[in-house]
């Protein structure tokens, strides 16, 4: 018996016993050939590999295509508002409403509305986006030329700023929070208007949206969208989203890390840059003012987008880094945006 043993495992040594084919050559399933089927070999398991790759390629490719089209979805006319409303304060200005309205049936948006005291209403409206690091009380710096002018104006806080702020996320769940902070604004920016359309003091035929910045960049996005808006003056803002976050001074992301950032946000921020809606704001009128030494949105990504824009557009630029660095240059730009607005009416 163990000399038997011994001639097999000597056997299973040399290719010719249990162990191997004749021949030596390996064969991956040997089982195979009990099965009545020739075993696979090393290309063979190379080509099936490769198939398999491409088909995993395939299916994350049409998985980022179904991915980006829902990027918007969620707005829906028909749910309820179920608003609240209260005035915050009075004064020889305006009035100020504290609005909360529901966006989608998680979402409710806290939001601020201020109405002229002057003139005899209802007035037209513009519904501001603010930058990426402001509140919804940015408003209460910027509000009095246009009550001035006879606007009413709201704002409220976008996803993950002030009364909606959520825990600061970190690595690339920065830019999947702002992914959804940017689809989610699109959807509250449409919610704003059905509210709007339901206050007497407000011509729903005179709505128009004034973004700055990030709020200029979903702005356009917003404005494509909702066809109520007549018109969209955008500030400081820009196309080529992987361009923006490369190098960028305001999010951190200098040298390896901004290219990095760059590829990363173009892959997943793709359905927001605002490159691929400009052209559907037309046929309504378009402001877009930029700054010529703007680091936050570099010169190029402004280019970019007003070159995409469609007639008919406005195009201003000022000697100026990213606005808000000097008063000086603030002002003139509301002044600007205002008397355009105001030659749209």
């Amino acid at each position: 018996m163990f000399a038997d043993l011994r001639c097999a495992v000597k056997d299973s040594g040399t290719g010719v016993g249990k162990g191997r084919p004749p021949g030596g050559r390996i064969w991956v399933h040997d089982r195979a050939d009990m099965l009545g089927r020739p075993p696979m070999n090393w290309k063979q398991i190379a080509l099936c590999a490769a198939a398999a790759m491409g088909a995993l390629v395939l299916v994350s490719v049409v998985a980022k295509v179904v991915w980006d089209a829902r990027c918007f979805r969620g707005y829906d006319a028909t749910l309820p508002l179920e608003a609240t409303e209260e005035v915050l304060q009075r004064n020889q200005l305006l009035t100020q409403y504290k609005v909360r309205f529901c966006s989608t049936p998680t979402e409710t948006v806290p939001a601020l509305l201020d109405v002229p005291v002057r003139g005899t209403g209802p007035f037209p409206c513009l519904v501001f986006l603010h930058g990426i690091g402001q509140e919804k009380e940015f408003l209460n710096d910027i509000a009095q030329p246009f009550m001035q002018a006879g606007f009413s104006m709201l704002t409220f806080d976008q996803v993950g700023r002030g009364e909606r702020k959520v825990a600061d996320p970190q690595g690339l769940e920065v830019l999947k929070q702002l992914r959804r902070r940017c689809a989610q604004t699109v959807i509250d920016t449409r919610r704003a208007v059905d509210y709007l359309t339901t206050r007497q003091d407000v011509d729903s035929n005179r709505l128009a949206l004034v973004g700055a910045s990030l709020g200029g960049i979903v702005g356009v996005d917003a404005v494509a969208m909702e066809p109520r808006f007549r018109a969209a003056w955008i500030i400081y803002a820009g196309g080529n989203i992987p361009l923006i976050l490369r190098d960028n001074p305001l999010l951190g992301t200098p040298g390896f890390y901004g290219r990095v950032a760059g590829r990363a946000g173009g892959f997943l921020l793709k359905p927001i840059d605002p490159r691929y809606h400009v052209a559907q704001v037309a046929p309504r009128p378009i402001l877009l003012q930029n700054g010529k030494r703007d680091r936050v949105i570099p010169p190029e990504c402004a280019q970019q987008l007003q070159d995409r824009a469609k007639e008919p557009k406005t195009v201003k630029w000022y000697d100026s880094d990213h606005l808000g660095d000097d008063p000086a240059v603030v002002r003139q730009v509301l002044a600007d945006g205002i008397a355009w607005l105001q030659s749209q009416q």
